[in-house]
């Protein structure tokens, strides 16, 4: 929304925010299931950190306040 530094940090952090849940998961009920979803919630963590300065840079954005 204001295009903030910390946005992309806590999208990555809201991401990997259900790993050990999910982990949790797997070591108390395995499921195939909740296997292919923590795999896939792994790739999703990776992509956004590999490529968090394309993905979160916007260096050309306008100003969230514009001056009066």
């Amino acid at each position: 929304m204001f295009r903030v530094g910390w946005a992309g940090w806590m999208a990555i952090g809201e991401s990997a925010f259900f790993i050990p849940i999910e982990v949790y998961e797997i070591t108390h009920d395995f499921s195939i299931t909740v296997l292919l979803i923590l795999a896939f919630n792994v790739l999703i963590v990776w992509y956004l950190f590999q490529n968090r300065e394309r993905l979160f840079h916007h260096a050309h954005a306008p100003a969230a306040w514009p001056a009066p």
